[in-house]
């Protein structure tokens, strides 16, 4: 069953520290969940009953801009839509707005909640906010192991980027990680290790050559693993390409 946001009421932890006084931070789930756009809190579905009426949180380093909303402009949803990205993607991953950065905001979360987020800049300037980067994070980006899709088999593939991810793991026997940057770090390659058999690193032909040296690193490690190389990224490809692709190669 899907889930969806029921309705906002005031996050206990903000209101600790004398914010949301306007009382709808925390969005509240139709599972039982919660979770505050603000300060990142987060009460899972199961846990709902044991923390209610005895939060105890700390405050988080890493928030979202204060300003996300998970109504998405008319321009975020065709940006989205040039790779494939359904409604029901967005509400997977909580793709969020900031109107105020003019950004996409793909949050990332762990058991514990929020670990950080990167933005996608879509503005054009004319409010005054014009970013060197398309992208920004906040957070330890390159530390996260962020998985998206199927974790029940034994391999995982790799990308640059969460769209990409995201447009990989529309295969409902994949499981795919974005690196969220350029380097896949030998921690990162450890703690997939534990999870996983067999790994494919798939990025664009101008990254060829440090996806085939991530690769080696891998199998030094005792992870098999290969090397996916297409002219572009997998979200410049189409869902039914994107298929035949993987269809050479055994991520069951």
């Amino acid at each position: 069953m899907t889930t969806h946001c029921t309705h906002h009421s005031q996050c206990p932890e903000c209101a600790r520290i004398g914010h949301d006084r306007d009382g709808n931070n925390l969005a509240v789930y139709s599972d039982g969940s919660c979770w505050c756009f603000r300060c990142g809190y987060l009460v899972s579905a199961s846990g709902i009953k044991k923390l209610k009426g005895r939060v105890s949180v700390p405050t988080r380093a890493i928030v979202l801009p204060r300003d996300v909303d998970e109504t998405l402009p008319v321009k975020a949803w065709s940006y989205l839509g040039n790779y494939e990205l359904t409604p029901h993607d967005v509400l997977l991953n909580t793709i969020l707005w900031s109107q105020d950065q003019q950004r996409l905001i793909f949050p990332y979360f762990d058991s514990t909640g929020l670990l950080g987020w990167q933005g996608r800049y879509l503005g054009d300037g004319s409010n005054g906010f014009a970013p060197k980067a398309k992208w920004f994070g906040r957070g330890k980006l390159e530390q996260m192991l962020h998985l998206i899709g199927n974790r029940q088999g034994r391999s995982c593939i790799l990308t640059e980027d969460t769209i990409s991810a995201i447009k990989v793991a529309h295969n409902p026997y994949i499981c795919a990680s974005p690196i969220l940057g350029s380097h896949i770090s030998t921690n990162r390659l450890l703690r997939l290790k534990l999870l996983f058999d067999t790994i494919y690193i798939w990025l664009d032909k101008d990254k060829q050559k440090e996806a085939v040296q991530f690769s080696r690193t891998a199998q030094l490690l005792g992870l098999n693993s290969s090397v996916i190389i297409t002219d572009t990224d997998p979200k410049e490809h189409t869902d039914n390409q994107i298929k035949d692709i993987l269809d050479g190669f055994t991520t069951t």
